[in-house]
């Protein structure tokens, strides 16, 4: 006979195995033109797009973002080396790497979290 501890244990592991499997993350390219001077905090830059187009849209994530634009809060550390924020300026043709699924608010434009975004850079 099992004892309540270990039936409790192999229910959890279970349980736990069976929610990796559901939550399949992946990414998703984009490239636009910034719509807005950029806004950069201490670690935060905030860059605003009216339309982008999917370079990798396997979630279907660009009707959502092109429907209002999209504002990108992006934590400093993710940009490339080579670039700097500062550089970039109205109508910069930016390339972007989102993880999916993807945080986001619900709000107009929405906005995306800091820990969504995988990758910013100029696009080539």
């Amino acid at each position: 006979m099992f004892k309540k501890e270990e039936l409790k244990t192999n229910v959890s592991k279970e349980t736990e195995v069976s929610s990796q499997k559901e939550l399949k993350i992946s990414s998703s390219t984009f490239k636009g033109e910034l719509s807005e001077v950029p806004i950069i905090d201490e670690d935060t830059v905030i860059l605003a797009f009216e339309k982008i187009i999917a370079i990798k849209d396997e979630d279907n994530l660009l009707d959502s973002l092109n429907a209002n634009g999209v504002v990108l809060l992006a934590d400093m550390t993710i940009f490339d080396k080579e670039m700097k924020p500062e550089d970039f300026k109205v109508g910069s043709l930016i390339e972007f790497e989102l993880e999916t699924p993807t945080a986001m608010t619900y709000s107009i434009p929405p906005q995306v979290a800091g820990n969504s975004i995988k990758r910013v850079s100029l696009a080539k």
